[in-house]
């Protein structure tokens, strides 16, 4: 259609708006990555607790202790595939799941240069909202058990 066709069929005073966009189909599977986190969190310090009174075998505590950065590679996987049609770099994924504390730095530099410092950011404070629910649900496990004795 030519604009001049195209412009009559617009009301008067009405400007055409941007093209619609297609929602990005990795957001959903990010955010479940970061709920998995949250979950994992609350589980967590009833499964410290737990092991601790020994009521929970330790082989537990390994196990938590490999989520985290299990499900921050996972993170660190959809957000790489949403931005690059390049495969994900195998030394960076080793890097991530043995030393995240390095791993994930140096993925958000590479992934958004000089604003990777937004992302490490905003990760530390996620971490920390995990920590809180961890504490939180660790507590709530010793009301618990102290009102059921």
């Amino acid at each position: 259609m030519d604009t001049e066709t195209e412009n009559h069929l617009l009301e008067p005073g009405i400007e055409p708006g941007p093209p619609a966009t297609e929602p990005d189909p990795l957001a959903p599977r990010k955010r479940r990555a970061l709920r998995f986190l949250a979950l994992w969190s609350l589980f967590s310090g009833f499964a410290i607790f737990l092991a601790e009174e020994a009521l929970l075998p330790d082989a537990w505590l390994t196990l938590l202790s490999f989520a985290y950065p299990l499900a921050a590679t996972w993170w660190c996987w959809l957000d790489h595939a949403q931005r690059s049609d390049e495969p994900f770099p195998r030394w960076l994924t080793w890097l991530l799941i043995l030393l995240p504390i390095a791993g994930f730095p140096v993925y958000a530099f590479r992934s958004r240069g000089r604003r990777g410092w937004r992302l490490i950011l905003n990760a530390i404070a996620l971490f920390g909202g995990y920590m809180l629910l961890m504490i939180a649900s660790g507590a709530i496990a010793v009301i618990a058990l102290v009102l059921i004795e």
